[in-house]
């Protein structure tokens, strides 16, 4: 049986990518990437962990290998829907936010403007964020801590992320980076 499909906007997608750890987190959560057109134009780079430069993100291998299906517009309301969010929405969450209401798919954001647009019509099955998708990677798969606390260390380093104030998994991502064991 295959995974049920989570598309992602180019925030969530960057700081899984920033893991180097995306294929097995998602397996982890069950779930298969899928991805729009306007989310891969976005994703232009992530920081070098070591380096801290800038460097280009390239989602090629992943389509290849099918870690990340790539999708485009499939219905006349899709695009209605997109103009719709767009004016509220950058392009890559609006085109996210259309295709999951309209094919009811789970849909995975850290934009809190998407978030509180998408929860108001109540009509995504089910919303993730950055450590949503971790916490449930963390409980399945359970990886060792020293992985998970260089997972989260990547996501803050290379992609620049850490959960705003008031996020319910803020304290458990904070503790795991403080953890020494």
């Amino acid at each position: 049986m295959e995974a049920p499909l989570i598309i992602q906007d180019s925030s969530v997608l960057l700081n899984l990518l920033a893991t180097n750890r995306l294929d097995e987190i998602m397996r982890g959560v069950g779930r298969q990437t899928i991805v729009c057109r306007e989310v891969t134009a976005e994703l232009l780079y992530l920081r070098d962990f070591a380096t801290g430069e800038r460097v280009a993100v390239n989602l090629t291998s992943f389509i290849t290998a099918g870690v990340i299906i790539e999708t485009d517009f499939a219905s006349p309301e899709e695009v209605e829907r997109f103009v719709e969010f767009a004016a509220a929405l950058d392009d890559g969450e609006a085109a996210s936010a259309a295709i999951a209401e309209i094919r009811h798919m789970e849909l995975s954001t850290d934009e809190r403007k998407a978030t509180k647009l998408l929860q108001s019509r109540g009509t995504i099955s089910k919303l993730w964020t950055t450590p949503d998708l971790i916490s449930a990677w963390a409980s399945n798969s359970c990886p060792p801590k020293a992985i998970l606390r260089e997972a989260l260390t990547r996501i803050q380093t290379c992609a620049r992320y850490i959960p705003p104030s008031g996020h319910p998994l803020k304290e458990w991502w904070q503790s795991i980076l403080q953890s020494t064991d």
